[in-house]
């Protein structure tokens, strides 16, 4: 082989060794930028809680206020699982309800400030927690377990993860503070 066949062997692994390490980059923007255009998609307040979510608790109380969000003191909740599944995505599971409110759906927001912001609906029958909360079994469906294809990794953990619920009536409650992501 001359050299110029080396260069050129070189060369063309070198360009392909780069496209490797640039397309992993690239699929994961596109990635996330498919994930937030979902978050956008699923109305005006999961889109309003999720540019405000994107920050640490004590900013997001903040901006919630700011946005015309109030604290509810009858909205409740729990988060029962975060845990990475396969493949890195989040399973995010638990309940919340507006124990005025029963039968009206929540928005739960799981946020790692300025890493990402995911929601979910609650929709899901809970009969321990109806029982627990002395309502009618059947009565609400405050429960809630989602797995997102969004992939992320345990620096997510490091990022002080806080779960919020919002009802449509723009009432808020923090159900967990601080959030430990399973399998981190």
């Amino acid at each position: 082989m001359t050299r110029r066949t080396l260069l050129m062997v070189f060369a063309g692994l070198g360009a392909a060794l780069a496209w490797a390490v640039l397309a992993d980059r690239i699929i994961e923007r596109i990635e996330t930028a498919l994930y937030w255009r979902e978050v956008r998609g699923r109305g005006d307040l999961a889109d309003e809680i999720g540019r405000l979510g994107n920050v640490d608790l004590w900013s997001f109380e903040r901006a919630a206020a700011a946005a015309g969000l109030a604290r509810s003191e009858t909205l409740k909740g729990a988060v029962d699982i975060v845990a990475l599944a396969d493949g890195g995505r989040l399973r995010f599971a638990g309940w919340a309800v507006d124990t005025r409110q029963t039968r009206k759906p929540a928005w739960v927001f799981l946020v790692a400030p300025r890493v990402a912001v995911f929601v979910v609906q609650t929709g899901n029958a809970r009969p321990d927690v109806a029982d627990a909360l002395l309502f009618p079994p059947g009565y609400m469906t405050p429960g809630f377990d989602a797995t997102f294809e969004h992939r992320i990794d345990c620096a997510t953990a490091k990022a002080r993860p806080y779960a919020v619920a919002v009802t449509q009536d723009r009432q808020y409650a923090v159900i967990a503070s601080q959030v430990a992501i399973g399998g981190c």
